[in-house]
């Protein structure tokens, strides 16, 4: 039969191994397949004897094929800071408004009820530069024209209070526990 080219040997190559799947469910084996001979003019090395005795692709052993999730199910975004994907509940929508004195700002939207775009953003201070830095705030709400700065001092001022809560009930939950004197052996 001679060489046979890889462009050539693609229908052949499914073929081959479809007759000798069909073969082996028929308990003929490979050998009485009559594309055994076209088998042998492939190079080596494609092809090898499958587990139930059929010719195929070598078989590749996989570890696991489904991945075990201990994600938080729900719809992800991704954070404009980070740029990492997360569950939809970790993160803080922000949306366009105005600030109080009626300049166009960045607000935060905890329900996420307002409407308009939003955009997602992980309620940290280290997101919130990133996205300051980045100019991501203005791109994400694709605020027009995209020279004008958005304000984001009502973002800044609502992940403070996050942090103040935070650390107070961190302090709350210090004061709060039992103190144990391990050094006694009683």
């Amino acid at each position: 039969m001679g060489s046979v080219g890889r462009a050539q040997s693609e229908p052949l190559i499914r073929s081959i191994s479809n007759a000798g799947t069909y073969a082996a469910r028929d308990g003929r084996g490979s050998r009485d397949t009559p594309f055994a001979d076209a088998l042998a003019a492939l190079p080596s090395g494609q092809f090898g004897e499958s587990p139930r005795g059929g010719v195929g692709l070598t078989t590749v052993a996989r570890a696991s094929v489904s991945r075990v999730s201990t994600a938080v199910p729900g719809p992800f975004r991704t954070c404009i800071g980070c740029r990492e994907r997360a569950a939809k509940s970790e993160l803080l929508r922000v949306t366009a408004g105005s600030d109080a004195d009626g300049r166009p700002a960045v607000v935060p939207d905890p329900e996420a009820t307002r409407p308009g775009r939003g955009a997602h953003l992980h309620p940290t201070s280290v997101c919130y530069d990133l996205a300051v830095r980045r100019r991501a705030f203005g791109r994400a709400l694709r605020v027009t024209p995209p020279g004008t700065g958005l304000d984001s001092a009502p973002v800044a001022a609502y992940l403070a209070s996050l942090d103040s809560t935070k650390t107070a009930a961190q302090t709350a939950a210090q004061t709060d526990r039992p103190t144990r004197n391990w050094s006694s052996s009683s």
